[in-house]
């Protein structure tokens, strides 16, 4: 009887220690941050967006002005040319979508990276805040997140009452490489 009594306090002495060990463990580590960059993104329309749904075709580029990383130093700056179309009002900026590019790090062709992202816009207070984000699938950072958002204030949508329309967007951009 004396030889179960001990057995089951040693037991309990084990749970004790594996449940204090598990409270002391760590919590799981954010992705770190591997490249932060800001700047502008560049969007034409033609014809101009206008409250009424039309074909439209646009052709953009994401410039980023500005990347910090410790991860990957010589990474500077980058453009990201787009393009697309479909049927488009300025309503339909409020639309998820999603889409494919690349970017072309430090002015060349031999320094990119790949993306697949998600398009998602919210309104916030006088603003379009749109965020962007999905996997680096080739290049520099593969493997990586990136989160990029474009914040476009909404007095700019007072074109699409014009009769051209909105022909132009220019949202200042952030991108948050992650991984």
């Amino acid at each position: 009887m004396k030889a179960l009594v001990r057995a089951r306090a040693g037991l309990w002495s084990m749970l004790i220690v594996l449940v204090a060990l598990l409270a002391l463990a760590p919590a799981p580590a954010q992705a770190a941050t591997l490249i932060n960059c800001t700047g502008q993104t560049e969007i034409l329309y033609s014809p101009g967006l206008t409250n009424q749904t039309q074909a439209v075709t646009y052709t953009g580029e994401d410039r980023a002005t500005l990347c910090i990383s410790l991860t990957h130093p010589t990474l500077q700056t980058f453009v990201g040319p787009f393009s697309g179309g479909g049927q488009l009002s300025c309503t339909s900026l409020m639309n998820a979508s999603q889409g494919t590019e690349t970017l072309y790090w430090n002015g060349t062709s031999t320094q990119t990276s790949s993306w697949t992202f998600t398009y998602n816009p919210v309104m916030v207070g006088g603003a379009l805040v749109s965020t962007v984000s999905g996997p680096i699938t080739a290049g520099i950072a593969a493997g990586a997140t990136l989160t990029q958002v474009l914040v476009l204030p909404l007095t700019a949508l007072a074109a699409c009452s014009d009769p051209g329309g909105l022909p132009i967007q220019r949202p200042t951009s952030t991108w948050a490489f992650t991984g």
